[in-house]
Order: C-alpha cells, then sequence, then structure tokens
C-alpha cells in the first residue's frame, strides 16, 4: 500500500544481500540460468520484468547501493546528493573503481530522552513553544543531533560500483571499521570513502534508538552530548524532522505511545528474533 503510487520500486526477499551485492544476489536468484525464470516468491512488490530490466543495466552502468534499516529514516534529497557526487567521482576508465559514502551528520530520536536537561532541551519547555502545555502531556522521546567522524553509521551508507567492481572487493563489509580500511577521496582517486555534510542546521539520516534495538547504544543515556547542533533547540529539531524527512511529529509521538502500550509483547518478540537467521546477534542487548 505504502508503495503504490511509486511504479519504479521493486521489493525483493533475499537474506544474501548483506553479503553480496545486487549483481551477486541477483545471480542466485535465476533460475536455471535463465533471466526470465525469476521465482515469483521471490519478488514481494513490483513488477520482475522491471527487476530483470534493472540487473541488465546495472552490468553496463555505475551501481549505488544506499542502506537504509526499517526503522531508519534518509533525508528527502539525501540520494539525489549521493547520485551526484558518484556521478562527478567514481572513475569513467577504470571499470574495477569503487567509492563508498557515509552520512557524517544524522540525528537519533531516542526512545527515552536523559534525566538532565537544561531548561531549554526540557519537555516543558517545548510544551510551551508547541503551545500544548495546557494540554495532556505526552511523551515524545527525544531528539539528539549526531555526526560520526570515525565509522560510518549504517543509515544512508552507500557503495558505488563500476561495471567490474563488486562488494567482495571491499577491505571489509562492517560499518564501523570501513572508513579506517579505506583511504579518503580527499587523498586518493579511487577506491576510497567519502563522508557527505549536509548544510548547517541540515541532516542526512535520522536513527530511531528504541528498546528494540539490536546494540541498545544510545537508547538510555544520562545527559547530552554536543554534536554540533546545541543551537537546535527540541522545538527546533522537530520541525527539522518535518522539514527535511516529511515525518509529521505527531506521528512520531503517537508511534511511541502505541509502543509503550505493548511494550513488553514487543521486547518479547525482539528477544526471540535475536541471533537467529537474517537477524543480527549481540547476546548483550538482552
Amino acid at each position: 500500500e505504502e508503495l503504490k503510487d511509486f511504479p519504479n520500486a521493486v521489493v525483493v526477499g533475499n537474506l544474501e544481500i548483506v553479503t553480496q551485492d545486487f549483481r551477486q544476489s541477483m545471480n542466485g536468484l535465476m533460475l536455471e540460468d535463465n533471466e526470465k525464470l525469476i521465482d515469483p516468491k521471490t519478488v514481494l512488490w513490483g513488477s520482475r520484468l522491471l527487476l530483470i530490466d534493472y540487473y541488465k543495466k546495472s552490468k553496463s552502468r555505475v551501481l549505488l547501493e544506499t542502506r537504509l534499516d526499517a526503522d531508519d529514516a534518509l533525508s528527502h534529497d539525501f540520494l539525489e546528493t549521493v547520485q551526484r557526487e558518484a556521478a562527478t567521482s567514481i572513475s569513467q576508465t577504470d571499470t574495477t573503481d569503487y567509492r563508498v559514502w557515509c552520512a557524517n551528520r544524522f540525528m537519533d530520536w531516542r526512545y527515552y530522552e536523559p534525566e538532565e536537561l537544561p531548561k531549554s532541551e526540557s519537555r516543558e519547555y517545548l510544551e510551551e513553544q508547541l503551545g500544548t502545555n495546557e494540554g495532556p502531556k505526552i511523551e515524545k522521546g527525544y531528539l539528539s543531533p549526531e555526526k560520526d567522524l570515525k565509522g560510518c553509521v549504517t543509515v544512508g551508507l552507500t557503495m558505488g560500483f563500476q561495471t567490474k567492481a563488486d562488494l567482495q572487493q571491499l577491505p571489509t563489509k562492517e560499518h564501523h571499521k570501513i572508513r579506517q580500511s579505506l583511504p579518503s577521496c580527499d587523498e586518493s582517486a579511487k577506491h576510497c570513502i567519502q563522508g557527505l555534510v549536509p548544510p548547517e542546521n541540515q541532516f542526512f539520516g535520522l536513527r530511531a534508538r528504541t528498546p528494540t534495538s539490536t546494540s541498545m547504544v544510545n537508547v538510555v543515556v544520562d545527559d547530552v552530548m554536543d554534536a554540533g547542533g546545541a543551537t537546535l533547540t527540541q522545538f527546533d529539531l522537530w520541525n527539522t524532522v518535518q522539514r527535511d524527512f516529511f515525518i509529521a511529529p505527531t506521528t512520531v509521538w503517537d508511534l511511541r505511545n502505541r509502543f509503550q502500550a505493548a511494550l513488553p509483547d514487543i521486547l518479547l518478540d525482539a528477544i526471540a528474533g535475536l541471533c537467529k537467521a537474517g537477524h543480527s546477534c549481540r547476546h548483550s542487548s538482552k
């Protein structure tokens, strides 16, 4: 239903996509090496013929793959930004060239707000700015500006491959190690990594840090960390969510209320899924 207005979208069910790029995984989806025989059960949404067409075109064009987990979001202009970067940077002569892009600045929506907050960050101050301080108090979570210059967060992690390049050429597939394993594109023209920096007070990615998080990192924090967005209040940041991600803040607040009402069942289901096929595995999160 969410994709009915996007005729160019195809949703494919394939657990191997984590270890293979699109070209490689498509080879595994073909039946009897015949491109017209893709298992119908593999295509969860969209046209099989369109999927085959994408695959054929990827053999002669630069292939871009951007990671987006189900509980994250990308700004409305992120893909345009990375496509423009790729068009001018990936080698047009070396068919083995590849390049990686990371979102340097992003935002976390934390399920719990820090215990120690300055007045300008407090829930009461936000309610005053929203004009809802006289109404029922609604838990909203907490928006935290973040930046990562040492590793690459998964949201927006993009890999670009020339026609003879593939995922196996990268020194590592682990997002938190990849920035240290490749030279900066400022220093190398090929086989390099580049951080993408949005304009001031904008963010390329939005991550949800809830109790279902695999790592549980930053789900519960004691204080506010300055990540270059200290001039933005919670009111400013919620407006940014609407402006950059086209997400109405009220839908997030409603989601948190529904999440909280079913929290025990949600957590039991999340725990049951840990360390199963197709899921991340971190026993400490339990």
